[in-house]
């Protein structure tokens, strides 16, 4: 509203109406109280507004790459995977309270050489497949799992490879 005459805090009142119609169009009008003026205005939603051809056609073509998005998906988890990982296995053989101080120097070297190779690896390939980023960690992993392993030794996890299986056998039986 325009125009409103000057007067003291709270003292002009006014009466406001939204009224929705059933095409959804808004319309909201006020009235001064005191000067009885009244102001309206309509607000309807057609610009830009879908068609339900439109809002079907765009469904369809959702359904239609799924399979795309879920592919990509996929392939970005396996990256993050394999980056985590890096950075992971970075942090923990530069952390005196992890493995730092632990390691053998000629482990550390291995370690270090592996992470090195998979980095650049990484960042030649960035836009590799799930596939060769499963792959690559793999491949990681098995270079700096036996040296991990090895830093845990037997009080890590079951005394042998012997005694673990017997366990697994027991566990088979049971069910």
């Amino acid at each position: 509203m325009t125009d409103i005459p000057p007067a003291s805090k709270g003292v002009p009142q006014f009466e406001v109406t939204f009224k929705i119609d059933e095409n959804s169009i808004l319309t909201v009008t006020a009235v001064d109280k005191g000067t009885s003026k009244k102001e309206s205005i309509t607000i309807t939603n057609e610009k830009g507004r879908l068609s339900k051809d439109e809002i079907e056609q765009m469904v369809k073509d959702a359904e239609k790459y799924a399979d795309e998005d879920k592919k990509t998906k996929d392939r970005l988890d396996a990256k993050h995977t394999f980056d985590n990982y890096i950075d992971s296995m970075r942090r923990s053989i530069d952390d005196p309270d992890k493995w730092g101080s632990k390691l053998a120097d000629e482990d550390r070297r291995t370690i270090k050489d592996a992470l090195t190779d998979a980095g650049d690896w990484f960042n030649a390939n960035s836009d590799a497949e799930k596939d060769d980023f499963d792959e690559k960690l793999k491949e990681v992993q098995s270079v700096i799992d036996p040296i991990v392993k090895k830093l845990y030794g037997p009080a890590g996890g079951a005394e042998s490879e012997e005694e673990d299986d017997d366990e697994f056998e027991e566990f088979e039986q049971d069910l």
